[in-house]
């Protein structure tokens, strides 16, 4: 064996044990307080009611599209049989995604048995990809915690992780078809198509175009866009608001400690979250547009994806630790980046720090549950330091191409 047989066996133990761990003790044993909704939204369905409406309104805030994956758990008529059920399906898709990171993400033109050198310094250890992929997926909290109140986590996980795939191996199409799917379980994830659009990349736009395409047909033909519309009217405008004590959005926490008179104002507070989502967007569709050019190569792509993941949490108004494994299929193509020298020295440094912090925050908390001042709130200022990273690093590969010969 390359390496330190004894490095291996301790992740190869670490591995093991957050498996254990994550996927099967905690999700297994808990009860999913968001569970309910999945399963009542279901039965809203059968009924011919709205998913929005009722006891479900401001609760249930995706797109239809969720609402018909759930259809099948009326299968079971006890609601407890129904939530093992959903749970273990759950933690198959993180163990699937954990599988598309193994034989997806590994280095091109090698196999997922490869030795990744891991360097610091003088010093120079070396893993199988396999096991470094298997670390990252699980030691990467996010991914997991979904699991424990039994949301949309995990199908969050996979079609993000699918649609990096797709950038990774230059399947351009199957990244349009999976940056899609991505929105049709929570919307945000649209903005990652908007580079595409404005560069042209017609595979990625036919992808998604035809996907959104199949969805909008079977809202006609079942009636049911004008849910559709009522949910981006009514249900999508309020969420902040509704969900504020329990978000940990940069405008929550600093109105939570500092501004208690706004915090308590709901029309203050919502004129506060669309004026920051505002000038988030803004920051992100101006490096779209200042390097649209360099956007068009890979190396671009990857820069201009990593830094939409990462944006995509702390734009919206309701936060909570789970939301930040849409930055994970980003901080995997930084390995990328980083094995091209695209990203060295400090930057990368920088990085590593970042995907360490977001990694334990939530094992912390669990530790340390500080009421009203937990390290969770320090989750979004880390992100928007490695996408202010991502953002000047990819300024400088603009400047470096402009200026080449």
């Amino acid at each position: 064996m390359k390496g330190s047989p004894k490095l291996f066996w301790f992740f190869l133990i670490i591995c093991i044990f957050i498996g254990i761990k994550e996927l099967i003790i905690i999700p297994l044993r808990i009860e999913g307080i968001d569970f309910w909704k999945h399963y009542y939204v279901a039965e809203h369905l059968v009924k011919g009611e709205s998913p929005y409406t009722g006891d479900l309104y401001l609760s249930f805030n995706y797109p239809q599209f969720v609402a018909w994956l759930n259809l099948p758990l009326l299968i079971f008529k006890n609601i407890k049989d129904a939530e093992r059920a959903w749970d273990i399906a759950n933690i198959i898709l993180v163990i699937f995604s954990a599988c598309v990171v193994i034989w997806g993400y590994r280095p091109a033109g090698q196999g997922v048995g490869t030795f990744i050198e891991l360097s610091s310094g003088h010093s120079r250890l070396f893993l199988p990809w396999w096991l470094v992929a298997i670390f990252l997926t699980l030691f990467f909290s996010p991914n997991t915690d979904g699991l424990r109140p039994g949301n949309l986590s995990s199908w969050v996980l996979i079609f993000i992780v699918l649609a990096g795939w797709g950038i990774h191996r230059g399947k351009d199409t199957w990244t349009g078809v999976m940056i899609a799917l991505s929105a049709m379980i929570k919307i945000m994830p649209i903005f990652l198509l908007i580079p595409y659009i404005l560069t042209g990349k017609k595979k990625v736009i036919a992808g998604a175009s035809i996907t959104f395409g199949i969805y909008i047909i079977i809202l006609f033909v079942t009636g049911s866009v004008g849910n559709e519309i009522y949910l981006v009217a009514n249900v999508l405008p309020h969420l902040g608001v509704r969900w504020m004590e329990v978000s940990y959005s940069i405008p929550t926490v600093i109105t939570r400690h500092l501004f208690h008179s706004v915090h308590e104002n709901p029309q203050q507070m919502q004129f506060i979250f669309h004026l920051w989502s505002l000038l988030l967007f803004i920051s992100y569709m101006a490096t779209i547009w200042i390097n649209r050019q360099i956007i068009k190569s890979k190396k671009g792509e990857i820069f201009i994806f990593i830094i939409g993941t990462l944006l995509i949490p702390v734009i919206s108004p309701l936060l909570e630790y789970h939301h930040f494994n849409w930055s994970f299929a980003g901080l995997l193509l930084a390995f990328r980046l980083a094995r091209e020298k695209l990203i060295t020295g400090i930057p990368l440094a920088i990085i590593m720090a970042g995907y360490f912090w977001l990694s334990i925050a939530g094992r912390v908390a669990d530790v340390f549950s500080f009421r009203g001042l937990s390290v969770l709130s320090f989750n979004a200022p880390v992100a928007l330091i490695l996408y202010t990273v991502f953002v000047m690093r990819l300024w400088n590969l603009n400047r470096l191409c402009r200026d080449a010969p």
